[in-house]
């Protein structure tokens, strides 16, 4: 499949959202064909981070339940933490690579500068991490002050400010050479009208992921007697699928991006034509 072909479609009119993920998967299937070594890192990657979030969360259990506050335990689950939240990092790394690479290759762009990339990501890890945390402290606050209500309302304008402002942020700020309060306004900008068209698409793929989850919960352990092999099994085969799911998730908010930003600029550069013209014919 010739990408160039993708980014005609993308530019030439606004798509629906069954040609959204028709669309996608022909941009993904290339990509897999193309990105093998980087697919199969993703999964061992995901791997170590689902293996080390099971081993902190026995260890956690031992230290609370049986008490077990040995030298040895404090130390293992310390080291285990840190090393969960370094691979946590380089999960983040991968998901603004993985925006970054798709965008890149359905624009036929060679030029990567892997070291201005890292220090937009390292920002952009940062302020998140921030918010974060100073989200969730306000929320256990509140919660322990007995306001609720509070905490939910506060909880409902995040989202609302979220979706209001940073549907196209991400794709954008890693996508372009641009700053973090630059590429808020100019996803404010391309949510106008096009919230939907972003919002339909990504509820669509998380109810058909969970699909599997629930023949696998309700099928599949029901059926067998539930054992140390079978839940291995089980936990590799959700990791292939999370994997695969979170690339082609990737790949549809990149399409939905590239067709909405085309059809922006298409349109600021038509109206930039009209006020060019009104100017020429008042002069």
């Amino acid at each position: 499949m010739n990408l160039e072909n993708i980014q005609k479609k993308l530019f030439e009119r606004k798509l629906d959202t069954t040609e959204y993920f028709k669309t996608a998967f022909d941009v993904y299937r290339e990509f897999l064909k193309n990105n093998k070594l980087l697919v199969f890192l993703t999964y061992l990657l995901m791997l170590a981070i689902i293996g080390t979030d099971f081993f902190n969360r026995y260890l956690i259990f031992k230290i609370v339940i049986h008490e077990d506050k040995s030298p040895k335990t404090v130390l293992m689950l310390t080291v285990f933490g840190i090393l969960e939240l370094i691979f946590s990092i380089i999960q983040s790394f991968l998901t603004g690579y993985y925006l970054k690479k798709i965008v890149m290759e359905i624009e036929d762009k060679k030029e990567f500068n892997f070291k201005k990339f890292i220090l937009k990501i390292l920002r952009l890890i940062s302020i998140q991490y921030c918010l974060v945390l100073v989200f969730m402290v306000i929320v256990e606050l509140l919660k322990m002050s007995s306001l609720g209500i509070i905490s939910l309302i506060l909880q409902i304008t995040v989202i609302i400010i979220a979706i209001k402002y940073f549907l196209y942020f991400e794709a954008y700020y890693i996508h372009d050479n641009t700053g973090i309060i630059s590429s808020i306004d100019y996803s404010h900008q391309l949510s106008k009208g096009n919230r939907l068209r972003k919002i339909i698409p990504g509820v669509i793929l998380i109810l058909i992921s969970i699909i599997p989850v629930l023949v696998i919960a309700f099928g599949i352990l029901q059926v067998f007697e539930m054992s140390f092999w079978l839940g291995i099994i089980v936990v590799a085969i959700f990791i292939v699928g999370a994997v695969f799911a979170g690339i082609y998730l990737q790949t549809l908010s990149s399409v939905i991006f590239l067709n909405v930003e085309y059809d922006f600029l298409k349109k600021r550069e038509k109206n930039n034509e009209i006020e060019e013209g009104y100017y020429e014919n008042k002069e």
